[in-house]
C-alpha cells in the first residue's frame, strides 16, 4: 500500500492546480487569438483597399516631387549661349 506525507499531497494538489491554471489561460488566450484572426480575415478586403489608396496617394506625391525637382534642376544647369557676368564686375578693355 502506498503510504503518501501531507506536504507531498499538498505539492501535487499545488502543481495540479498551478497546471490546470497555465493550461486555461494558453486555451482562452488562444481562442481569443482565433476570435481576432476571424473577425480581421472578414475585414482583410476594406483594410487592403485602404492601405492600397494609400499607396497610389504616397506614389503620388512623391512623383510630384520628383517632377519639381527635374524642372528644378534642369533650371540650374540650362545655359545660354552668352556666358552670364555679373553688373557689378567692370570690363577689362585694353588699351
Amino acid at each position: 500500500m502506498l503510504v503518501l506525507s501531507a506536504s507531498f499531497a499538498v505539492f501535487v494538489l499545488g502543481a495540479g492546480v498551478a497546471l490546470g491554471y497555465f493550461t486555461g489561460f494558453a486555451t482562452a488566450v488562444a481562442r481569443r487569438a482565433w476570435k481576432d484572426y476571424k473577425v480581421t480575415k472578414k475585414a482583410l478586403p476594406g483594410l487592403r483597399k485602404g492601405a492600397w489608396a494609400t499607396t497610389r496617394l504616397a506614389a503620388g506625391w512623391i512623383a510630384a516631387v520628383a517632377v519639381i525637382g527635374v524642372f528644378i534642376f534642369y533650371g540650374m544647369v540650362q545655359t545660354d549661349d552668352e556666358p552670364r557676368t555679373p553688373a557689378s564686375v567692370p570690363s577689362v578693355e585694353p588699351s
